[in-house]
């Protein structure tokens, strides 16, 4: 196998987690997905022209290509020419939905329970939506009527719980959890929701007995970490409560919410509590800021919510200052007066409630923020196990209920990621505050979709500015290195791995990836002896390690050295990945440079079989046949390998191929051409 078809294994097979959130609660999976884009500009889709047919028509493409609000728009074209066909107002409503412009859905959902009084869906936004408005009773009426399946009556039974909640019923709201029967999987949803509202009710012991009894069902899931360390700070000691994020920073290092609760718990950071606070400017109290204002005071004002400072009073402003003001008892009116002013200047709003020093504050602090939760946990489980559609459509409801929930935005940008709509991931991305912890992991995500949106310039930038800012970012250093191996910038991609190497300082077995990812940016930077040594070390990290057993042994085998430790490499590799068409392939060309084409023949049709559009398994193919006398089939290969878009500077070899064949075997071997007793090392293949 040729160093290019093996580094296209590489990025098949391989890669670093450079950040990966972590399980927040598992559930089943269910549904598929339709992806969206944000609300184009006012005028940017011309309906004028169009009939009713022809909007229901441009409305199911624009649903195709996975453009939810595009579709929204053709549908509620053709309603205003067909106002009471109940198949588009209810097209219409999912779109919106979908596409995240909930405010919208909320319209059409009360336009469809007029003929429609059980649609369940519709019931289900009526329902979030007057828990986002205070107005509880009705709430649980809508939500009683949006239940069908386990998913649903859980997300009934959590929602309706977080309204008893907000009207002030903490026994009420538990009682209504824990009449909930179903799944075993319900339990720690159930543990985790009637903690938080006893929490938020003032029944610390409560509380505390049901974080304990979801922690013992999942020690591993985030939300359940982070609720019950931080009420052991509370309410134990910041000792106890350190012992738990420290057992979670094992299973998943470095994340940063967690990160940040253990530097709040240890004495040495709450020492100097003054520092991270201090870029965090107080606004000025004479000053009343409403929608439409801008300038400095703007800027302060959306810092102290968390909000991407731009200077302009919008509509996220406002949201956001609205969800400050019910959190902190204040008239939810959307304007900064004085009592907002004085509030917004005690301390540091965006991460919500207060706590003292070697204390986490409560995750949760009214029932919008706790139906937000109860949505994100859900959507965000459902969203990795394969139920995109539901997954999307409850994130988006939570993002209504808590515009800046951190793990919501990450969640719903991991979902438009997963669904190649790296554009919709970015938009989301840019809605992280820029006060979170999480905000870095952002960029640098970010980073990896310009990339994939082919602005590489853009996202290599991008990735040295956040490094610029802190030279000390493994995860940052791990992006780039991976951002410029993908362009096939070897020798500066093998520099960036070195930095995250010299980050890591004692490498673990999860380290195997950069030391096997520097190791092939020397291979393919002529730089043998240092990529041999990278390989062997990924092997001792992470022994039998297939990726790893492939690129060394083949490497041997194309120098003409450890021939026999080579292909057994090789082959314990393909009997770890046997459906591996570039794994396949090195064992087919490794018997093919030691000469046994037959072997080399019945490997490489297997490897076509696994991947028949891969340039580089067609003309080694190609070559195969040629060498026991199967020429016209040769000459098909190449041909397809040629039409295939090979690499560069494979083309003209493919091209000489095809003109005038592969040379004698003699002849080829005095040229050392094929044969891997001569083959430079370093070479590569």
């Amino acid at each position: 196998m040729k160093s290019s078809s093996r580094f296209r294994a590489v990025a098949a097979g391989a890669a670093v987690a450079a950040f990966a959130a972590a399980s927040v609660i598992a559930v089943p999976a269910s549904a598929t997905a339709q992806a969206s884009r944000p609300p184009a500009p006012n005028g940017q889709i011309d309906l004028s022209g169009l009939t009713a047919s022809g909007s229901y028509l441009a409305a199911r493409h624009a649903g195709r290509q996975q453009d939810a609000l595009a579709a929204a728009a053709f549908y509620r074209a053709a309603l205003r020419r067909d106002p009471k066909n109940a198949e588009l107002l209810d097209r219409a409503f999912v779109s919106l939905l979908v596409g995240g412009d909930v405010g919208e859905a909320v319209k059409f959902a009360e336009r469809i329970v007029q003929t429609s009084k059980t649609d369940r869906a519709a019931r289900l936004v009526l329902g979030v939506h007057d828990l986002k408005i205070g107005h509880f009773a009705t709430a649980r009426r809508n939500l009683t009527q949006s239940v069908r399946g386990p998913i649903t009556d859980l997300t009934a039974a959590l929602l309706s719980a977080w309204s008893y909640a907000g009207a002030g019923d903490a026994k009420g709201a538990v009682a209504t959890i824990d009449r909930l029967t179903g799944p075993e999987w319900y339990g720690i949803f159930k543990d985790l929701h009637a903690g938080l509202i006893l929490d938020a009710a003032g029944d610390a012991k409560e509380a505390g007995k049901r974080f304990e009894r979801a922690y013992k069902l999942d020690s591993s899931a985030l939300r359940v970490v982070e609720a019950y360390g931080g009420w052991l700070s509370r309410n134990r000691s910041a000792e106890e409560a350190l012992a738990v994020f420290t057992a979670f920073d094992k299973v998943l290092p470095r994340h940063p919410l967690v990160v940040e609760a253990m530097s709040k718990l240890k004495p040495a950071d709450n020492a100097k509590p003054a520092e991270s606070k201090a870029s965090v400017p107080q606004l000025a109290a004479n000053r009343v800021l409403s929608r439409g204002a801008s300038g400095a005071d703007v800027t302060a004002l959306q810092t102290r919510l968390g909000l991407a400072a731009d200077g302009r009073f919008g509509a996220q402003t406002v949201t956001a200052l609205r969800e400050f003001q019910s959190r902190n008892g204040l008239k939810a009116d959307g304007v900064a007066d004085a009592k907002t002013i004085a509030k917004l200047n005690e301390g540091d709003a965006p991460r919500g409630g207060t706590a003292k020093a070697g204390t986490i504050p409560l995750m949760v602090t009214n029932a919008q923020a706790g139906a937000a939760e109860a949505l994100y946990g859900l959507g965000a489980s459902l969203g990795r196990r394969g139920g995109e559609d539901l997954g999307l459509v409850y994130l988006q409801l939570s993002l209504h209920l808590a515009p800046q929930h951190e793990l919501a935005l990450l969640s719903l940008a991991d979902l438009y990621e997963a669904m190649k709509k790296p554009d919709m991931a970015i938009k989301i991305y840019e809605r992280i505050p820029h006060a979170s912890p999480l905000h870095r992991n952002a960029s640098i995500q970010m980073a990896a979709d310009l990339d994939a949106l082919e602005r590489s310039e853009e996202a290599q930038k991008r990735l040295e500015e956040l490094l610029k800012d802190d030279p000390k970012d493994l995860e940052a250093t791990l992006a780039l290195g991976n951002l410029l191996r993908g362009h096939k910038k070897f020798a500066e991609c093998g520099e960036a791995y070195s930095k995250a190497i010299d980050l890591i300082g004692k490498p673990e077995k999860a380290n195997w990836t950069v030391f096997y990812f520097r190791g092939i940016c020397y291979e393919r930077s002529k730089q043998w002896p240092k990529a041999e040594a990278d390989l062997k070390k990924a092997l001792e990290l992470y022994p039998d390690q297939p990726h790893v057993l492939n690129y060394l042994g083949y490497s041997w085998i194309d120098q003409g050295v450890n021939l026999d430790q080579g292909m057994e490499m090789i082959k314990k590799a393909v009997a770890q990945r046997p459906d591996d068409g570039y794994i396949v392939d090195s064992l087919g060309w490794a018997y093919y440079r030691l000469g046994n084409y037959e072997e080399a023949t019945k490997e490489l049709e297997r490897a076509i079989g696994l991947k028949p559009e891969d340039p580089t398994i067609n003309d080694h193919l190609g070559d195969a046949y040629w060498r026991i006398g199967r020429k016209l089939e040769a000459t098909f290969q190449w041909n397809h390998a040629r039409d295939l878009k090979p690499d560069p500077e494979e083309l003209p070899k493919i091209l000489e191929k095809l003109r005038t064949g592969l040379p004698d075997e003699t002849t080829s071997q005095a040229n050392s051409s094929e044969k891997p007793a001569t083959v430079k090392p370093g070479n590569g293949g």
